[in-house]
């Protein structure tokens, strides 16, 4: 988590330039060319997020090798583990012969570096907003040969969004603070993809005024009052009062973290785990 925080730290517009180049922000928009692909038939994943989205597109049968940070699920069984796009294990990825090894946008090892050079085909993928995300599944689509998975996985997304989204229609919206890491203290600030969960699931962000990932002090998080205060962090819910002094609140709510930060195929069920929270019945 701390890495894909510190990959998307920065700056990012609010208010009505937030609303200006936003677009749709409630549909993913296909992109209008990915070029020309040549279908994999042996596919290495080296990040759990390329694994699940290629999984949910129907790619598990091309899958020779996936990171080592894959938790087990029945769909990589047999399937060996290679290390992490960071430090690959070049042995493992060489004797499996892909013909295709896929990392997430950020550093590699100079391993993989090394062999792109010499001909081993390499591609990364964004999660970074939805229209990276689109692009990203259409690329992954195409290049496991199921052109067609890659607007229903959207599409599926946007319906669970939506549906997510009309079951909050008459309800309060509380005021929250989404909190990601504990020390130093990040929260999820406007724009980003867990800013868009919580409105779909009927919460006003605290940190509004902020930047993307805003890194923020106790006092910061006690003027904004929030009403709940969902942690994503670990060890989530345990500690608050020592951590945050003052805080009025106590409704503390612990949730794992999966889904929330970045567009893939369980957003829905991340969005709906934060309507439950939110609005208990």
């Amino acid at each position: 988590m701390v890495l894909a925080i510190a990959a998307c730290h920065r700056n990012t517009p609010t208010g009505a330039a937030a609303d200006a180049t936003a677009g749709d922000a409630r549909r993913f928009v296909l992109p209008t060319d990915v070029g020309a692909l040549v279908e994999a038939r042996r596919v290495v994943s080296l990040t759990p997020d390329v694994t699940e989205t290629l999984l949910a597109l129907g790619g598990g049968p091309r899958l020779v090798g996936v990171s080592s940070m894959e938790s087990a699920r029945p769909e990589l069984t047999g399937v060996v583990r290679m290390g992490s796009q960071v430090a690959p294990d070049m042995a493992a990825i060489e004797a499996a012969h892909p013909d295709l090894v896929l990392v997430s946008e950020g550093p590699v090892g100079t391993g993989l570096i090394d062999r792109r050079a010499a001909g081993l085909v390499v591609e990364s993928a964004s999660f970074e907003g939805r229209a990276r995300y689109a692009e990203t599944v259409t690329m992954l689509a195409r290049r496991i040969g199921r052109p067609a998975a890659g607007p229903a996985l959207l599409a599926r997304i946007d319906r669970e969004m939506a549906a997510v989204r009309q079951r909050v229609v008459g309800d309060a919206r509380p005021k929250v603070v989404l909190l990601l890491h504990r020390e130093p203290m990040v929260v999820a600030g406007p724009n980003g993809f867990a800013d868009e969960l919580l409105a779909a699931a009927g919460g006003r962000n605290a940190a509004a005024n902020t930047n993307l990932f805003p890194i923020v002090g106790a006092e910061m998080i006690v003027a904004w009052a929030p009403d709940v205060i969902i942690d994503l962090t670990p060890g989530a819910g345990q500690g608050i009062e020592a951590l945050i002094p003052g805080l009025v609140t106590r409704r503390v709510i612990a949730l794992q973290p999966d889904g929330m930060l970045r567009p893939g195929p369980h957003a829905g069920e991340a969005a709906g785990r934060l309507f439950d929270a939110l609005h208990p019945r």
